[in-house]
């Protein structure tokens, strides 16, 4: 006979996520509710902060990346993407060198932000995205975007844990969310280790079945009845015998 298997798998709870080496506690996510905040009000006080903020959070560049881009970099359209993206540079050669697919959130700051840079004249002229705001030479200080974000959070009393990189982690955690697997994860987040990436995955009984499912529907329309993999279970013992 069939086993009823469906009950003991939703009655199994997720694995504990373990922390990696060197971690002292798991990483802090903001609610819903203060990321809106957050961004609602670094809109109003530093317009270079709320955009700087919503790259972190869409696309999940290390501040250094961020820092380094250059108008070159963003792809509003591009041949062969249904979104467009934005290529971050960590170094010459580096593994972590990707191109990230724009989401709706950071492509409509994109394209507003690069209306706004086109019409920079004399020393405001640049080819930074993030330029400095006394120099377009040259690119936004690290210091001056944190400066501007603990302003922000002390005004609004946000949890103090909540950071610059927690941009970046809000990002591989919603990837995480979504059902992403570790190596997309690696890839978009340009993770040097997939063990850091694995971190952001999170098994359910309900993701699970959903496999099983999706593996089931591509396997049937490819092979339709057609598949050997047709069991007839006989009602009389356990036994299982592959139908001819």
């Amino acid at each position: 006979m069939v086993r009823n298997l469906v009950p003991t798998l939703h009655a199994k709870q997720a694995p504990e996520i373990r922390l990696l080496a060197g971690e002292q506690s798991k990483d802090y996510r903001p609610t819903a509710k203060d990321t809106a905040t957050y961004l609602q009000h670094a809109a109003k006080r530093f317009p270079d902060l709320h955009d700087a903020a919503v790259l972190g959070f869409e696309a999940g560049p290390r501040l250094k990346e961020l820092r380094s881009l250059k108008i070159e970099d963003v792809h509003l359209q591009a041949v062969g993407s249904k979104t467009g993206y934005v290529y971050f540079r960590a170094a010459d050669a580096d593994p972590s060198n990707r191109a990230v697919p724009l989401t709706d959130a950071a492509r409509r700051m994109l394209a507003r932000r690069l209306a706004e840079l086109a019409k920079r004249i004399g020393n405001h002229k640049t080819k930074w995205l993030f330029p400095s705001p006394r120099n377009g030479a040259r690119p936004i200080a690290h210091k001056t975007i944190e400066d501007k974000h603990l302003t922000v959070r002390k005004e609004l009393d946000l949890d103090p844990r909540f950071t610059c990189h927690t941009w970046r982690h809000e990002f591989c955690s919603r990837l995480g969310d979504s059902g992403a697997q570790a190596p997309v994860i690696m890839m978009l987040a340009g993770h040097r280790s997939l063990a850091t990436s694995q971190k952001y995955v999170h098994i359910t009984a309900g993701r699970a079945e959903d496999a099983i499912l999706k593996m089931n529907t591509k396997l049937m329309a490819t092979v339709g009845a057609n598949t050997p993999y047709n069991f007839n279970y006989s009602k009389k013992s356990d036994n299982v015998s592959v139908m001819s």
